[in-house]
């Protein structure tokens, strides 16, 4: 779909720079992903550690 739009934004001519352009969107956007991911990750380790200290606590 995303080639399909760079396609109808640059014309049928540039189909090298369409690929290029939507690689490295992908790219970025999974890099982004990436960060979300991690810092879901650190988060939730740290709500398991608050949750194990007021278990513990009489």
């Amino acid at each position: 779909m995303g080639f399909a739009l760079g396609r109808l934004q640059w014309g049928e001519s540039r189909t090298a720079w369409v690929f290029i352009a939507g690689a490295a969107g992908s790219a970025l956007a999974a890099m982004g992903v990436a960060v979300v991911g991690v810092l879901v990750l650190r988060a939730m380790s740290e709500w398991a550690d608050v949750a194990s200290v007021k278990a513990r606590r009489p």
